[in-house]
């Protein structure tokens, strides 16, 4: 009897992420400025901080997102990352992957021009992403 509820426990587990047969989520993934207004000087590196949460049945490709500013213009992005990050198998694909789940962030270092001198900031950004189930995959999408 303690094998058996052993076994469905685990068996249960290994569903946990298993989205069910019909199941479409659209925009799986919210983003959100963690910080803002952000104070930017002339040829100044500012960190950039997006909140993110993915619907708990998809998983996003690592080498997918894109991230960039698009106001104001001038700034552009150094670089990104993704955290948390997570290994994964993709049963689409036949193969492990890099991606992300859940809850987790976008760390940018965003470039300010020597030229300009701004003070406080709004940004606007666009994240682009791809995430699947275990039975489909959405086109890419874009977080504005």
């Amino acid at each position: 009897m303690k094998v058996f509820l052993f076994i469905f426990f685990i068996s249960i587990l290994g569903h946990a992420d298993e989205a069910p047969e019909d199941y479409l989520n659209e925009t799986p993934l919210t983003a959100t400025l963690a910080t803002a207004p952000l104070k930017a000087f002339p040829g100044q590196k500012i960190a950039v901080i997006v909140s993110m949460e993915l619907d708990r049945f998809y998983k996003a490709y690592l080498d997918k997102f894109k991230f960039t500013i698009k106001e104001p213009s001038p700034f552009k992005i150094d670089s990104f990352e993704i955290q948390p990050v997570i290994n994964f198998y993709d049963p689409l694909s036949q193969n492990y992957k890099n991606g992300f789940k859940g809850k987790g962030e976008v760390l940018a270092v965003m470039l300010v021009p020597r030229d300009q001198n701004f003070g406080a900031i709004d940004i606007e950004f666009d994240l682009v992403y791809q995430a699947c189930t275990t039975k489909h995959c959405l086109f890419p999408k874009t977080v504005k």
